[in-house]
C-alpha cells in the first residue's frame, strides 16, 4: 500500500473548505487546512506536502501571488499547484505557475480524478526509454571508435 498523501486545502470560504477537506479524507488523503494566502504559503513550507489545492478566492494575498511564490520557491516549486477557479478566469491562473485549474463548481469524483492525476508518478514508458538508452549507447561508442 501507497504512503498517504497530503494535501494543502488554501480556501477562505470555510463551507467550501470543509467541503473540500472532507472529501479528500474520505478518500484516504490527509489534509492540512488553510485559511488565507499567506497560510498556504506557511504550510506549503512544511515537509511531506504532496499537492497543493488553492481557490482562486483566498484571501489576504491573492491566488496568482500565491502561485507565483511557490514556484519561486525551492522547496515548493515542484508540488503539484491546482487552483479552483471561475471559467473565465482559468488562464492567469497557468501563468502564474499553477499546473492545471479546476471549476470552482467541480463534483467530488471529478476533483479526486484531477487529484490522483497530479498525485501520480508519470508512466514508465519502456520503449521509449529503450530507444534513448540505444541512442546514448551509440553515441558514446561513436565517439569512442572517432577519437582511437
Amino acid at each position: 500500500m501507497s504512503p498517504r498523501k497530503t494535501i494543502i486545502i488554501g480556501c477562505s470560504d470555510e463551507y467550501l473548505r470543509w467541503r473540500l477537506a472532507n472529501w479528500l479524507r474520505s478518500a484516504g488523503y490527509a489534509v492540512i487546512e488553510a485559511a488565507s494566502g499567506a497560510k498556504t504559503l506557511a504550510r506549503a513550507l512544511d515537509p511531506g506536502v504532496d499537492l497543493i489545492l488553492l481557490d482562486s478566492l483566498v484571501s489576504g494575498i491573492v491566488a496568482e501571488d500565491v502561485c507565483r511564490y511557490l514556484r519561486i520557491q525551492p522547496g515548493c516549486r515542484n508540488i503539484p499547484l491546482l487552483v479552483l477557479a471561475a471559467e473565465g478566469k482559468k488562464d492567469m491562473y497557468f501563468k502564474a505557475g499553477a499546473d492545471a485549474v479546476i471549476d470552482r463548481g467541480v463534483e467530488r469524483q471529478q476533483l479526486l480524478q484531477r487529484l490522483q492525476e497530479h498525485l501520480s508518478p508519470p508512466a514508465f514508458d519502456l520503449n521509449k526509454n529503450i530507444k534513448g538508452l540505444a541512442l546514448a549507447v551509440w553515441a558514446e561508442r561513436s565517439a569512442r571508435s572517432d577519437s582511437g
